[in-house]
């Protein structure tokens, strides 16, 4: 269960990023 956590945490964490990544994209 620990290590599910810490895997759905990364992938939240890498989808946010890719997501703001877009915004700051699409800004410019």
């Amino acid at each position: 269960m620990r290590r599910q956590e810490q895997k759905t945490k990364k992938i939240i964490k890498a989808i946010i990023l890719q997501y703001l990544l877009h915004i700051f994209h699409v800004e410019r």
